[in-house]
């Protein structure tokens, strides 16, 4: 329903391609198994169809010799015993972000969230705009709720410190805390 709600107001190649969804081990609107597909993209995004805080999202990868699923290391066939457990999981490219993101912290996607708001009879507008950041204990992903960074950013484009949610409390961040990249003042 995403995918054909952008397509309908022209936005679709503003999405990761989408190569479908999986069923048996296999893509069948492209008659291939997700393991040929990966061997020959060397990176995929496999999520579940609904959900959020970055839970049933994966990461496959494939150097040319050995595979991983969430930046860890697995054998073919542990691959291939998790993919028959994904039954209508949707299958998409990978995205490579910008490079002042994957200085942030290379191992996730680092995405930026602009918020919106359109009361009835009036003008919309954003109240805010966040860059949300990986770290070593979100994992794969860079949702706060894993323990992910969150950044505002401000109206001139830098972003604030950033804050992780820790036990009830907020920890505030001007540079990375696993890779030290400065974080604060950064467009």
């Amino acid at each position: 329903m995403f995918y054909e709600l952008f397509d309908d107001y022209g936005l679709a190649t503003n999405l990761p391609e989408l190569y479908g969804e999986l069923q048996n081990g296999r893509l069948p609107a492209m008659d291939i198994g997700i393991t040929s597909l990966l061997e020959k993209e060397k990176t995929l995004v496999v999520k579940g169809k609904t959900g959020y805080g970055g839970y049933n999202v994966h990461v496959f990868e494939f150097d040319g010799q050995n595979y991983y699923l969430d930046n860890s290391r697995v054998t073919g066939e542990s691959l291939q015993n998790q993919i028959q457990q994904l039954d209508g999981y949707l299958v998409t490219e990978y995205c490579t972000q910008a490079n002042y993101a994957e200085t942030l912290y290379p191992k996730t996607s680092n995405t930026i969230r602009v918020i919106t708001v359109h009361p009835e009879g009036e003008k919309p507008y954003i109240p805010i705009a966040v860059h949300r950041i990986g770290t070593e204990q979100s994992g794969h992903v860079d949702n706060c709720s894993q323990g992910g960074l969150t950044a505002e950013i401000k109206a001139n484009g830098q972003m604030r410190a950033a804050g992780q949610f820790v036990d009830y409390n907020v920890r505030w961040y001007d540079r990375h805390p696993n890779s030290n990249a400065q974080i604060k003042g950064t467009t």
